[in-house]
């Protein structure tokens, strides 16, 4: 709804199919926002860590650590599960950005709109709950049910 909204992505929403999924569009989103001097939301999305620590980032040896700590049925069970992460944002990469480029060049430039800033773009996305509900009877309490 943000992206559909915003003063400047929102006709490139509308004519780019490819950011109507769930990660494209709000990965593009906290890009534009975070690359924007005059954004109000800028100095936030600056304020957040430049690598979010999640096992799709690991080195192999770190992983290999994380594995150790696995009880024996989840060891084998990781690398699958963090190759299908790493596949997801390449995918995603590949399905939006070409597109963009190619259709908005003067916005959308390969050295701005990075893997790497969409790696972490998505990192973001990935690490928060953004909007999952959350059956926690205390914070229900606290919020009035307005958890999401």
């Amino acid at each position: 709804e943000k992206l559909r909204d915003h003063h400047w992505l929102g006709p490139i929403y509308a004519d780019t199919p490819q950011l109507h999924d769930s990660i494209g569009g709000l990965a593009v989103l906290l890009l534009a926002e975070a690359l924007n001097a005059t954004s109000e939301f800028r100095p936030y999305l600056c304020s957040l860590p430049t690598l979010v620590p999640l096992p799709v980032f690991y080195s192999p040896g770190k992983l290999e650590r994380v594995k150790l700590d696995l009880p024996p049925g989840e060891q084998g069970v990781i690398d699958s599960l963090v190759e299908a992460r790493r596949d997801v944002i390449q995918l995603h990469y590949m399905k939006v950005m070409p597109a963009l480029f190619l259709k908005y060049p003067r916005l959308f430039s390969p050295a701005d709109f990075s893997y790497e800033r969409w790696a972490w773009a998505v990192s973001l996305i990935m690490s928060r709950t953004w909007g999952r509900q959350i059956a926690d009877p205390l914070l229900i309490k606290k919020t009035g049910g307005n958890t999401s």
